[in-house]
């Protein structure tokens, strides 16, 4: 059976990550915060899954594709510097989207807010709406009516041995994982708003792809060399506390220039 405590972790992590943009919206309560998380959803949309797949794809299916899957530096250089540079183009239009209407520091949070939650519902969400049904069937052994032509016993089999040995903790840090990396992302919308506002795009714009494939490379990296997945978390948290201290900066700077706007006569 699948443990009560891995069930409960997979039911944290869906409530996260689902739930994250509610509680955003709830206590920011600002006009236009909608809209902002939206345009950041839409910009990893495009830029993510509309054009980088189809690229990463058209890469791996190409001459040079096996040799590249078969270097793990250079399989994990292409995800990684990929996943930059396409988010960062899909950045900028969530930017241009919602700047002429909505550019208070709620709004530029709100859209990066949008782009990592919108990530999560796709890499973690939905998979692990699939495994809490996945858990109730095992437990109450109605699983196997999942057997089809393509489905196969031994596949189900397979299945409820990998959900029922899994470590539960790592049910729950796959949310705690999700909301380290929206914060992250927060942080390079950040770079980019700020990139565009003072036109001085080059080291904006290359600290944001730079950290971005930075992050995702090195990630992808250790886990090709079977790097334990707690060092690969930690990872991930030190990066964390670097995009707060991001984030802070620029959120006090913002509101300088706010309480700045609103004593001009």
């Amino acid at each position: 059976m699948v443990s009560t405590f891995a069930v409960f972790n997979m039911i944290v992590t869906a409530i996260l990550v689902f739930g994250l943009p509610v509680a955003v919206i709830f206590i920011l309560r600002k006009k236009g915060m909608v809209t902002a998380m939206l345009a950041g959803s839409m910009g990893f949309i495009l830029g993510s899954q509309v054009f980088r797949t189809p690229v990463v794809q058209l890469i791996l299916s190409s001459s040079a594709g096996q040799s590249i899957m078969e270097n793990p530096l250079l399989y994990a250089l292409l995800l990684g510097v990929s996943a930059a540079v396409f988010e960062f183009g899909g950045r900028i239009i969530s930017m241009y989207y919602i700047r002429k209407r909505f550019s208070d520091k709620e709004h530029i949070l709100g859209v990066g807010v949008g782009h990592g939650v919108i990530e999560a519902i796709f890499i973690v969400g939905l998979t692990y709406i699939n495994n809490i049904l996945l858990a109730m069937w095992i437990n109450d052994g109605s699983v196997y009516n999942l057997i089809t032509e393509t489905v196969t016993r031994e596949m189900i089999d397979q299945l409820i041995v990998t959900m029922t040995t899994a470590n539960p903790w790592i049910f729950l840090m796959a949310g705690i994982e999700r909301m380290m990396t929206v914060v992250i992302h927060v942080a390079l919308t950040f770079l980019v708003f700020q990139g565009l506002r003072s036109k001085k795009y080059l080291p904006f714009f290359g600290a944001a792809i730079g950290a971005h494939a930075l992050l995702d490379t090195m990630t992808a990296l250790f886990s090709l060399w079977g790097v334990s997945i707690w060092l690969i978390e930690l990872f991930v948290f030190a990066f964390m506390w670097l995009a707060i201290y991001v984030i802070v900066i620029f959120w006090k700077r913002m509101k300088q220039a706010e309480q700045l706007q609103e004593t001009l006569p």
